[in-house]
């Protein structure tokens, strides 16, 4: 290959590159390694005294984690994130319905290439359940900024939303002000002044309104609302079906496992006690277990609603009042449907 002319500036910035992509403390490399890659890959010659004089300037004048030996060569041995940091990411994203899998693909290639090209290899034996049936809305990240963007400059948001009504599809052009974006249970939402809640991977062709202002409100705690998860949504009301509440029921020890991978494994998420003067032969209710504990846990409705109906023969809801009566309605309703009070 003809030697492409480059300035000496660059030669530092192309080792970082070759480093990041070809080692890690598990994969080393030689002065010729690099000397052919410097060849094949930019058209570069180089006296091979260069490497090792390059290598030690990025180490003690530039700060970064060189290890540089004799014999086992040299590599690049720490970086941003750790390979399961990075794996967790993956799956993260990999999991999330509410990403497409072309947005779902190009955010793994991303993620994969702050690892070296090894890294990759150990994604080949991790494979993705294609049923998961992912959003197919590549806007939803796009449609994020350009909200940013309305509610940090006032302006007001066009854009068109999208209902499923008896397997069709209808369009509704939405004007609005937004207030804010709500990420609950894995899906975005977007709030108006109006106190609505769209999801986003409803919403398409999103148009930020320069010219129409409105008026700015102070919306719950704006300092660092991002960071401080615990006060992100103080002052920021809910949709009812996501409002965190506390439920009280009772369950059997056949479903405790389940009933801690759903809440938690923290004491503030979930509480399960003994009941008190608890007697299996007294109890007249019992349908496939018997309800010797007692639950106190902190969820939303959506996320206890989905709990109860799988696993509507081993709970029996306590309180809330309301909670409790609407899953009895869910009972009667399901027995109809299946014909369990027909004479």
């Amino acid at each position: 290959m003809e030697s492409k002319k480059y300035s000496r500036g660059m030669l530092p910035l192309i080792i970082v590159e070759i480093l990041r992509k070809y080692t890690d403390p598990k994969h080393h490399m030689f002065q010729q390694d690099m000397l052919d890659i410097l060849l094949e890959d930019y058209g570069i010659t180089l006296d091979r005294k260069a490497i090792p004089r390059n290598l030690k300037k990025l180490r003690d004048e530039m700060g970064m984690d060189i290890v540089i030996t004799d014999k086992q060569g040299f590599w690049l041995n720490s970086r941003e994130f750790k390979e399961h940091e990075l794996r967790l990411l993956i799956d993260s994203i990999a999991s999330n319905k509410y990403i497409s899998h072309s947005d779902s693909d190009a955010l793994i290639r991303k993620i994969a290439s702050l690892e070296s090209e090894n890294f990759k290899s150990h994604l080949k034996n991790v494979y993705v359940n294609e049923s998961l049936g992912k959003t197919t809305n590549s806007e939803v990240y796009t449609n994020i900024e350009k909200i940013n963007e309305a509610i940090n400059t006032s302006s007001m948001i066009k854009y068109t939303f999208e209902t499923d009504t008896e397997l069709t599809t209808e369009q509704h052009q939405v004007i609005s002000v937004p207030t804010c974006i709500l990420f609950v249970s894995q899906r975005y939402y977007l709030r108006d002044d109006n106190m609505r809640y769209y999801p986003l991977d409803r919403i398409k062709y999103l148009e930020v309104q320069n010219e129409k202002k409105f008026e700015k409100k102070p919306l719950g705690n704006e300092v660092k609302r991002y960071l401080k998860t615990k006060a992100s949504t103080e002052g920021i009301p809910l949709p009812d079906y996501e409002e965190e509440i506390y439920v009280t029921f009772y369950t059997g020890s056949e479903i405790i496992e389940d009933l801690r991978d759903t809440f938690g494994y923290e004491k503030n998420d979930v509480v399960i006690r003994k009941r008190k003067a608890y007697d299996a032969s007294d109890e007249k209710k019992l349908a496939v277990c018997g309800l010797e504990y007692e639950a106190v846990v902190k969820t939303t409705r959506a996320t206890m609603l989905r709990f109860m109906c799988e696993n509507m023969a081993f709970i029996e809801i306590v309180a809330p009042k309301d909670l409790r009566e609407r899953f009895i309605s869910f009972w009667k309703m399901a027995g109809t449907i299946y014909g369990l009070y027909e004479d």
